[in-house]
């Protein structure tokens, strides 16, 4: 019977942060032999870590399940871990040479024949620059989602007055100062996870502060006190994480200097549940009075909440052809007839807004106006109270019409962030694929043979690198800007926007069908993505993202970069001698899907086909699905390439060629 033999040997974890392991990070790698083996003592395996060679012992906890977890026969695979010390240091990333692999006084031997011991001889895993060392380095204060919050003192609803207390764990004892806050969102439809629709009432934005005297140093509190003008419906969301520092700071206690990791990404927001009133039953309204100090609001039907929904198309200013929008939210679900108007202050002058029926429903009034030429107002519109009046019809209980609605409200304060310039238009791009605007990819220079300066078109070498932008607005909410783009030829293909505009985009093909598409992939709250394309026409749809940033301006680039000119999305080079991976593997660049596969991984949606490119050996593309319920995902390749599939899900290995996979 023959001796079992080492098959490969691989790294398995990879750093938290800037591919460098920082103190106290753990190195794991796998050892994996060709038949099961059994294992006594502490085995080690040797990591060059810059000048210096560290053991990393064998895990037998972390060995017994392995199998499992790589999809290999049990025992055949065994775990070594090595935890950075202070100082450990390597810049260049770490290595393990050939025949690292040593017993240390212990024992490998052939499970089903103790007697016959494993040969240990395995070949040089090389640099990786992936995983590079520096034990000087610590990991920051990781702050939990939020989990733990207070619940109202009645009928599951945070009245005027009332305190709402949230509750964020850090994995080390920290100094807070200043005032970091949360965000909640208050209004109709406020979950973050929810596109907005044109009957929502705006989403409020308010922001619960950190409350030195109440917390600890590994517990902070945040606090927010209803006031009045509040309202939620439908159920509060608190947006627990990245924390806002609001001018402040969160840091080791131990270390002044390590700052704490706020971009935890397990956000999508915490909706509040008040207990027995239901999983999504915390409501506010900030129209009725504390619950310590009197009753409730009078019985009727009544006007809860004016507020202004949407925002300026640019600049805080609202210009010519723009819409106004205010939310006017009852008591109870109404029936209106005719067209009642809402009076806006703009400047000197008043300005009916009127209702829209087709954005209102339910115990929501919508009312628009159209910003007219001659509007001007430097300062910022404002409601004066009592504004609303039914102008010849009607508002009343939907339950009951004979019951007619209080239209006494609140006055709005004048609103800065919505000037009125109506001298002034809206920069527009058409909202359809027939109505695109051209974009002119023009030459750029890059340092390549061929290249070229100006505005040149398509004339010349297909080879050149070139470029185009253009400046846009979303508005109104829901609004799209549709864009046309001519590609040359082969290569890669990038499309992204800037500016403070929340935007999500979709790279499409000539006949509408989605190829790619991202929210918040770019820079701020800006979409990018990235495509390997051929020759023909493309379209790119622009929209606003789902938070209160999501109408304004943006500045749209694309960048076409010829075949050769770089990695395309999705792609990852393997380390020089690494290779292709072996059935039941990690994959050449580090990990588990979540690591830095899903760093490069282009989306696409369920149900649909993409195109790839692999253009060198040992090349490798990652695309990442989002599967919402349980079920059978069939992942399957087709070309002249032969490709070999791979498919796992977040933080788990891939697993070899699978045609199926339950989810």
């Amino acid at each position: 019977m023959a001796a079992p033999l080492v098959r490969t040997v691989e790294f398995t974890s990879s750093p938290q942060y800037e591919r460098t392991y920082r103190l106290d990070e753990q190195i794991r790698v796998v050892v994996r032999f060709t038949d099961p083996v059994t294992v006594t003592g502490t085995p080690q395996i040797g990591l060059t870590i810059g000048a210096q060679t560290r053991q990393a012992a064998y895990d037998a906890s972390r060995s017994a399940d392995a199998h499992q977890d790589l999809g290999a026969a049990e025992g055949a695979i065994l775990v070594f871990t090595y935890t950075i010390q202070e100082t450990d240091a390597d810049a260049d990333g770490i290595s393990i040479a050939a025949n690292a692999l040593a017993l240390n006084g212990g024992t490998i031997n052939r499970a089903s024949d103790t007697t016959i011991a494993a040969s240990l001889g395995h070949d040089a895993v090389g640099t990786d620059a992936t995983r590079k060392v520096n034990g000087r380095l610590r990991l920051p204060p990781d702050l939990s989602p939020l989990r733990d919050h207070n619940v109202p003192s009645r009928d599951g609803t945070f009245r005027l007055g009332e305190e709402m207390l949230f509750v964020v764990y850090s994995s080390v004892p920290v100094t807070v100062t200043g005032r970091p806050r949360l965000e909640l969102l208050f209004g109709e439809g406020s979950r973050w996870g929810e596109p907005p629709s044109d009957t929502q009432v705006e989403r409020m934005i308010r922001y619960a502060e950190y409350d030195a005297a109440r917390s600890q140093p590994d517990r902070l509190i945040f606090s927010y006190t209803v006031q009045a003008g509040d309202y939620d419906e439908d159920g509060i969301t608190a947006r627990n994480g990245p924390i806002r520092l609001n001018g402040g700071s969160i840091v080791e206690r131990d270390h002044p200097t390590n700052h704490a990791d706020l971009s935890n990404p397990a956000v999508g927001g915490l909706q509040l549940s008040c207990g027995r009133w239901g999983p999504d039953s915390c409501k506010v309204d900030g129209g009725g009075t504390n619950p310590g100090g009197g009753s409730n609001p009078e019985p009727g039907l009544r006007v809860s909440h004016v507020a202004f929904t949407g925002r300026p198309a640019s600049e805080e200013t609202y210009r010519l052809g723009e819409q106004i929008r205010v939310a006017v939210t009852f008591s109870d679900a109404v029936t209106v007839t005719g067209t009642p108007q809402l009076g806006l202050t703009i400047g000197a002058a008043t300005r009916q807004a009127t209702y829209d029926a087709t954005r209102s429903k339910g115990s929501l009034l919508v009312l628009t106006y159209t910003v007219q030429a001659t509007d001007v107002d430097p300062d910022g519109i404002s409601i004066t109270a009592d504004a609303l009046t039914l102008n010849g019809g009607t508002i009343g209980r939907a339950s009951d019409t004979t019951t007619a609605a209080a239209l006494s409200h609140a006055a709005l304060a004048t609103d800065a962030t919505r000037k009125v310039d109506g001298s002034t238009d809206v920069v527009e791009h058409g909202d359809s694929r027939e109505q695109a605007t051209l974009l002119t990819l023009t030459a750029r220079t890059t340092g390549e043979v061929g290249e070229t300066d100006g505005d040149e078109g398509f004339q010349g070498n297909v080879g050149t690198a070139r470029s185009a932008e253009a400046a846009g607005a979303v508005e109104p909410a829901g609004d799209t800007d549709y864009f046309r783009v001519e590609v040359p030829g082969a290569g890669r293909l990038t499309v992204e926007t800037t500016g403070t505009t929340d935007t999500g985009g979709v790279l499409q093909g000539a006949t509408g069908q989605a190829l790619a598409e991202d929210d918040d992939g770019g820079t701020g709250s800006n979409f990018r993505v990235e495509r390997q394309v051929q020759a023909g026409t493309y379209y790119v749809a622009v929209t606003g993202g789902e938070s209160e940033q999501g109408i304004g301006l943006y500045t749209l680039s694309v960048r076409f970069t010829p075949v050769g000119g770089g990695t395309t999305v999705g792609d990852v080079v393997p380390p020089a001698g690494s290779g292709t991976p072996p059935a039941g593997s990690t994959p050449p660049d580090g990990g588990a899907v979540g690591d830095g596969a899903e760093r490069h991984s282009a989306p696409i949606r369920l149900n649909t086909e993409t195109t790839g490119r692999l253009d060198r050996t040992g090349e490798v593309d990652y695309f990442r699905v989002e599967v919402e319920e349980a079920g059978t995902v069939t992942v399957e390749a087709t070309g002249a390439a032969a490709p070999v599939v791979y498919f796992g899900a977040r933080d788990e290995p891939l697993l070899h060629q699978s045609a199926a996979q339950s989810a």
